[in-house]
């Protein structure tokens, strides 16, 4: 049956055949299952924007690091320095690299992050669009090009941000369910888990879509929809508040990460998915181009708002506006100090880079600016002397989203390619795994740039502790603010001075064998040349030295832990978490302190060089940490478990 006219476009005078024609052609709805071409465009899409980051091989580049062996997260366990802000994503790349390399598998995540939000974001904008105004394939994909292709995902993609681009990606397949969380407990938890399965960026988002959603819809059992939201953010949650707790961690606050946008020009940018604050990483220009795009699909969302159905319409537009004004907030004067003390203060730094929270801005203006195209090409066709300009209003949206996404095509702006390491980087890890220690990390920053063979020489994290994994001792000092520690590991004062005497020449052997110190690993960056003095260090012997690695053993190492009097006391690790030494004096154990470490009952130490000091005794050496942790993983996981399991008992 056609839809009446005046439910079309709210005029009575257009013809019967233009509504036919009109229904026919455009408006036909998504089926509820999709089909193969449904998956294979996006997918072809997503080949071709990432090119040669997908040949065998490694990926540096920022904070995307990508090596084929990792191992389980030190969070899973509640063990520091660092905050957990892998878990529980990486769990199981990590145990399944041993199978299958993680490069693989990180690569096959990063296809899967643009194929799947187009796909959730084409059924959910055909679902959104009311019966009298339903839309066609051309409008929903080119909602879903919109959302998976914006500048804000590829940069993020760009950058190794799986813990924006997953959430981004699940929050359009779970978005019915949360849009009425009180209305089944048992979905909104699964669909909350979903979520924050990447870590806390994309569980605060389920929090605040849940909020949003009580606020401005239904308010059916509201305070069991928020504590059935909360709590399904454990898997993370729990983990991290066990490290931080227990380690000194200084992370630096939110005015460290300004959104990039000035003026009317560049909070427009913010639509059109820039603004990240880095500008070099940020794909796609910064002109009044991309500006005017973001202008545009503002205009085209405004229009096509009121053709959202009403279940969804008031939730989508105040997640669109909260999610623009934290992402700009960071860029208006006054607002952007209280904006910073909120989250430093309240929030805890879950949103200390409120850009990231523009996935709730595109939620909203992805689907609206496609179906408000559809809506422009509704009205023109129906009155002859627009009937013209029907057809570029339709492809308008798509036609936008591919001028966004054109300056990624192949390795995503050029930045990501993969690339083998040279043999000296696995001989050299095979020398530590086969007498393990602790690996101190030159060169002595946290981020710097880096080349390998005839790559492109690259801003990156130090790759070494995902790289070398075991206990890697490395700069956490992201240069960006004063006094910062993003892992918290008491060691580095120490190694701070040592590696400024090795900066002056001096010899540096002893005291990294105080420290505990087994190896030293540096990579040929700009800068090596302050370690120079390693080479002519008589307490260091080389053994790997070519193509831009040098592996050094510290001869003097007394043991992974020694007595009072400097003996060696022999360690037997039953996991990360819990080990037995074979002496009954107090000791000191060459591992990264913090409070959460136990001898039996006796609580552990810090010593002054960063260690765990342990008294006297017979017990096992345990971290009081690991049970809080543990339980707030596997009682989650089991909870989805047994809802999986009953749903599909009763299905």
């Amino acid at each position: 049956m056609p839809t009446p006219p005046d439910e079309v476009d709210g005029h009575a005078d257009e013809t019967t055949a233009d509504v036919h024609a009109t229904n026919s052609a455009w408006r036909r709805r998504v089926p509820t299952q999709s089909t193969a071409v449904d998956w294979l465009i996006p997918t072809l899409v997503a080949v071709a924007l990432l090119g040669p980051a997908l040949r065998p091989g490694v990926i540096f580049n920022l904070d995307l690091i990508l090596t084929p062996d990792l191992d389980t997260p030190s969070g899973f366990w509640g063990l520091g320095p660092e905050l957990p802000r892998r878990l529980p994503l990486w769990l199981p790349i990590s145990w399944l690299s041993s199978i299958i390399p993680a490069t693989v598998t990180g690569k096959a995540l990063m296809v899967a992050a643009f194929v799947v939000p187009w796909v959730g974001m084409a059924r959910l904008t055909s679902r959104m669009s009311s019966p009298s105004r339903s839309v066609g394939r051309l409008a929903s994909h080119a909602a879903g090009a919109l959302y998976s292709l914006s500048p804000f995902i590829l940069t993020r993609a760009a950058v190794g941000h799986f813990n924006v681009t997953v959430p981004h990606a699940v929050l359009p397949w779970v978005l019915p369910i949360l849009i009425r969380p009180g209305r089944r407990p048992s979905s909104t938890f699964l669909a909350c888990f979903a979520m924050g399965f990447a870590g806390h960026s994309g569980g605060s988002l389920a929090i605040a879509v849940v909020v949003v959603a009580i606020v401005c819809g239904r308010r059916e059992r509201s305070f069991r929809a928020l504590l059935v939201a909360a709590s399904a953010q454990a898997t993370w949650l729990v983990p991290g508040l066990a490290v931080l707790a227990a380690n000194p961690i200084h992370m630096a606050s939110g005015n460290a990460f300004p959104t990039a946008a000035a003026g009317l020009l560049g909070f427009a940018r913010l639509s059109a998915g820039g603004g990240f604050w880095n500008a070099y990483f940020q794909i796609g220009s910064t002109g009044a181009v991309v500006a005017g795009c973001g202008a545009m699909l503002v205009a085209l969302g405004i229009v096509g708002t009121r053709s959202i159905s009403k279940e969804f319409r008031v939730p989508l537009v105040a997640l669109g506006v909260l999610g623009w004004f934290v992402a700009a907030g960071s860029a208006i004067p006054k607002v952007d100090t209280a904006l910073f003390w909120i989250n430093d203060n309240v929030l805890g730094g879950v949103w200390r880079e409120g850009h990231r929270v523009l996935t709730l801005h595109l939620l909203w203006l992805a689907p609206a600016a496609a179906v408000g195209g559809n809506s422009i090409y509704v009205w023109c066709l129906a009155r002859r002397r627009w009937t013209l300009a029907a057809g570029p209003a339709a492809i308008m949206p798509l036609a936008i989203a591919a001028l966004l996404a054109a300056p990624a095509l192949w390795g995503l702006g050029g930045q990501v390619s993969a690339h083998r390491l040279p043999a000296t980087w696995s001989l050299a890890r095979a020398a530590i795994e086969s007498h393990p220690g602790t690996v101190l990390a030159l060169p002595w920053y946290q981020y710097f740039n880096l080349t390998i063979d005839d790559s492109p020489v690259r801003r990156v994290l130090n790759p070494l502790p995902l790289y070398l994994g075991g206990d890697v001792l490395s700069s956490s000092d992201n240069g960006l603010q004063k006094d910062v520690r993003e892992y918290g590991d008491p060691r580095e004062n120490t190694a701070d001075a040592l590696v400024a005497q090795l900066a002056r020449g001096d010899q540096i052997s002893g005291g990294l064998a105080e420290l505990g110190v087994r190896w030293v690993m540096a990579l040929n960056v700009i800068g090596i040349d302050d370690y120079d003095a390693l080479a002519g260090d008589v307490g260091l012997e080389p053994v790997v030295d070519a193509d831009g690695v040098s592996l050094y053993r510290v001869i003097a190492w007394p043991g992974a832990a020694v007595n009072v009097d400097g003996d060696p006391v022999s360690v037997s690790s039953t996991g990360p978490a819990l080990a037995t030494l074979d002496s009954t004096d107090s000791v000191i154990w060459a591992r990264a302190g913090s409070d959460g470490w136990r001898r039996g009952w006796q609580e552990a130490t810090i010593t002054s060089s960063g260690l765990v000091g342990l008294a006297g005794g017979d017990g096992p050496v345990w971290n009081v940490a690991t049970i809080p942790a543990l339980l707030g993983q596997i009682v989650p996981t089991v909870v989805v478990v047994v809802v999986l399991f009953r749903r599909r008992k009763s299905g």
